[in-house]
């Protein structure tokens, strides 16, 4: 079984890369376009009222974000008696965003240009690094607790974080897309490193 997890990881990476090929040459613009375009009506329609939310939940859930909830963190888990897991925890979410921070220099996308950027970004576009980090973060998260249920209230968390950096313009849904991928394989690969009592 870990073996086959870090297959698959290792598969879906390689997917990762060849998606990012295929989006600079164009293969994505059709659907990325379409569904931008969509997202732009409804931000700019009935869905204005969610902006304020959609920006302060990405500003939370950036890189600093996520170390800052690490530091929170580390007591729970040391209380717990589980901070070898916070140990995992905190290393697979840093990797994430070493491993994202060097795709995004290796395809150097640019951001899109269709919306109105409410966000301020500085870097790359290609692979979405909030969709890699918080699948990775709140994912590994889970894994570590060994609940289905933190699993459970994860996932929207996860979507919704995505989705928000296409309504605040900065994102193509290809780049969010592709990073919910490479975050799954971070997970797959990492999983064979998580602490046996809580391995699910």
């Amino acid at each position: 079984m870990p073996k086959r997890d870090i297959l698959v990881g290792l598969a879906l990476l390689l997917f990762v890369l060849a998606a990012g090929i295929l989006q600079a040459r164009g293969w994505f613009d059709g659907f990325d376009l379409a569904l931008t375009g969509h997202i732009a009506g409804w931000r700019e329609g009935g869905g204005a009222g969610l902006t304020p939310f959609l920006l302060m939940l990405s500003n939370l859930t950036d890189s600093v974000g996520r170390l800052i909830m690490l530091a929170l963190l580390a007591a729970l888990f040391l209380w717990r008696g589980a901070f070898r897991h916070w140990l995992w925890l905190a290393s697979v979410s840093v990797a994430a965003m070493l491993l994202n921070s060097a795709l995004k220099r290796l395809f150097q996308a640019e951001r899109p240009d269709v919306m109105t950027h409410l966000d301020h970004t500085l870097s790359y576009s290609f692979p979405s690094g909030h969709a890699c980090g918080n699948m990775v973060f709140f994912g590994a998260l889970a894994m570590a607790s060994g609940s289905r249920i933190r699993w459970a209230a994860a996932l929207p968390v996860i979507l919704l974080i995505g989705v928000s950096r296409v309504w605040l313009g900065v994102h193509w849904p290809s780049d969010v897309i592709c990073g919910w991928i490479e975050g799954a394989a971070i997970l797959l690969i990492s999983r064979h490193w998580l602490p046996p009592a809580r391995r699910q």
